[in-house]
């Protein structure tokens, strides 16, 4: 196959890693791709490299890196998101992991199970309307939905993240909730995927998921992290209004190689 046009001049500047679980689930060959600068491995492949076939690319760039988004839209990448991080500020955790008042649901938060997986994958395909999936038209909102939906279906086997929270109610499993772990100065659990039954929504599922977490990363001496969309404004202010903060930025970039008709 042919050198796609975007990668002919970026030998000293871009290399990319083979993701190997979003390949299987778009039945494409998918990369991540970052500055030669951001890589630790000097074995990592370049973008001048033979392609076999169809490919699909991203890059996350800092928001204040210009000049890097303005040389991947050379090589034909485009914007399709900005990913904020926010961050747990507050003092203390606002509100209760439990339902305010006798009128709402009724509910229990506790561990996935492996059995979970099928509630989980069904409320995660119905959930999600602006991932950088759902966003990109390069990509059907099909194939977006199953991205999330085998997202959420690997928390509940354990196979992503360290944990995986869920709220079961009088219908079963209402919401979940999936957590990952880093490490910077201090050992930080972040928010990797978060959804809300479209049926139990506005009921406070959502809040307690998330104070549940908080609780957990207040117990184990953790910073609590969470990231979210620019498009989705009204996550942005749900997580401000339970004591998060915007901590920085990040532009996401795709490409499609060649460029067809949605995946």
């Amino acid at each position: 196959m042919a050198q796609p046009h975007w990668a002919q001049s970026s030998r000293e500047l871009f290399t990319r890693t083979r993701d190997g679980w979003l390949s299987d689930v778009l039945g494409v060959e998918c990369w991540d791709v970052s500055s030669a600068s951001q890589i630790e491995t000097p074995a990592a492949p370049d973008l001048t490299e033979p392609l076999a076939g169809p490919a699909f690319f991203t890059a996350k760039v800092p928001a204040r890196n210009i000049h890097t988004v303005k040389r991947l839209t050379e090589f034909g990448f485009y914007l399709v998101d900005t990913a904020l991080t926010l961050q747990f500020e507050s003092r203390e955790i606002i509100g209760s992991v439990h339902p305010s008042s006798p009128d709402r649901l009724i509910w229990t938060v506790t561990d996935a199970a492996p059995e979970d997986a099928d509630s989980l994958g069904q409320i995660a395909s119905r959930a999600f309307t602006s991932s950088r999936f759902h966003l990109d038209p390069g990509i059907s909102s099909e194939a977006a939905s199953a991205i999330k939906s085998e997202w959420a279906r690997s928390l509940a086997w354990g196979r992503r993240g360290i944990r995986c929270r869920v709220v079961r109610g009088t219908n079963g499993v209402e919401g979940f909730l999936g957590v990952v772990e880093g490490r910077g100065n201090q050992r930080i659990l972040t928010i990797d995927l978060i959804a809300v039954s479209p049926d139990s929504q506005g009921h406070g599922v959502g809040a307690a998921l998330v104070r549940d977490f908080l609780v957990i990363a207040h117990t184990e001496g953790a910073l609590a992290q969470v990231g979210t969309q620019a498009a989705n404004t009204s996550a942005a202010r749900f997580y401000e209004g339970l004591g998060f903060a915007l901590t920085s930025a990040t532009y996401v970039m795709h490409a499609h190689v060649p460029t067809e008709e949605p995946l």
